[in-house]
């Protein structure tokens, strides 16, 4: 497959996957929750998960391997439909945040289960870290991840629809799912493409224009395995909103008014999206929750509305 990011040489197209910071199932005590640049205690907005016991968690699985680096997923399983025949579902991958650097797949468990208790597939992955792994090494190992997903062996074992691929990413892998969606040349679901992208709180522009905290640059620069701005060519390479193209798949955008990342990164992604006139759905919530924090009971159903006008209907089944 051509892509569209021709400064290095790689396998499939280069992807940042903007990691989604940790959100648990259940209860509502305050939880400490990593932000990119603070450590604070307060509550966050909790995933409630109906008919859990339905849903069948498979953890650990390898799904590659990069640098001698096992890659791992954590699948979860929705129950059968009802109704006899073989049912392929379609799938959202999950990629959390943590600057590129810190945070686990197991912090997504709880939007793992609730996308799966409505039908979908959910595989929540796993990426290599920086600094020790630097761009463009994370969007490498999503990129595997959807190929992986696409192998008749795995579409067989669980029942996946592999013309139905999704991504799910907040903070860093916000980032990294943007630059998923914004990858490669040609229609979505070819290759490593995907059909969907739903990406919050997202860092979209990595440049020294990018306009975040400066405390953040460091951050920036330690993903990216620059020691300056000047002198680094992967910051745009890993900016999604440098690559779009009309060809590109559908986005969901959520986003606080008054986060450290800056609404003006969410509101010329979408702009730029929107000029290339591709469908976009664009949300925003006052105050300063950041990514999954900012989820509430509408824009979880608003996600829920774009995933199956995107990627169909769950419990159709599928010859």
């Amino acid at each position: 497959m051509t892509h569209r990011f021709g400064w290095y040489a790689r396998p499939g197209a280069l992807i940042v996957a903007l990691s989604l910071l940790g959100v648990l199932l259940g209860g509502g005590t305050p939880t400490a929750t990593n932000h990119a640049l603070v450590r604070v205690q307060k509550p966050v907005t909790r995933v409630k998960v109906a008919a859990a016991h339905a849903i069948r968690d498979v953890d650990n699985i390898t799904f590659g391997h990069a640098a001698g680096v096992p890659l791992l997923l954590d699948l979860c399983l929705p129950a059968q439909a009802p109704t006899p025949g073989y049912v392929r579902r379609p799938v959202v991958i999950l990629v959390h945040g943590g600057s590129w650097a810190h945070g686990d797949k197991s912090a997504w468990s709880g939007i793992c289960h609730w996308l799966a208790s409505d039908g979908f597939v959910a595989a929540s992955i796993g990426y290599r870290l920086a600094p020790e792994y630097v761009f463009p090494a994370g969007i490498n190992d999503v990129e595997t991840a959807v190929r992986w997903l696409k192998n008749p062996s795995q579409v067989a074992a669980y029942s996946i629809n592999p013309d139905r691929i999704g991504a799910f990413g907040g903070s860093a892998g916000g980032n990294l799912v943007s630059l998923l969606g914004v990858s490669g040349i040609g229609a979505p679901g070819q290759g490593d493409r995907v059909q969907a992208v739903v990406e919050l709180s997202a860092p979209i522009d990595l440049t020294s224009a990018g306009l975040e905290q400066p405390d953040f640059y460091p951050l920036e620069l330690s993903y990216l395995g620059c020691s300056s701005y000047a002198t680094c060519p992967q910051a745009i390479a890993a900016s999604p909103i440098f690559h779009v193209a009309s060809t590109d798949p559908p986005f969901f955008i959520a986003q606080s008014t008054n986060e450290f990342i800056p609404l003006v990164q969410s509101e010329r992604f979408v702009a730029a999206l929107r000029a290339k006139h591709v469908p976009t759905t664009f949300r925003t919530r006052p105050g300063d929750r950041h990514s999954v924090e900012v989820l509430d009971p509408l824009l979880k159903q608003d996600i829920l509305h774009f995933l199956h006008s995107t990627l169909g209907d769950p419990s159709v089944a599928t010859p």
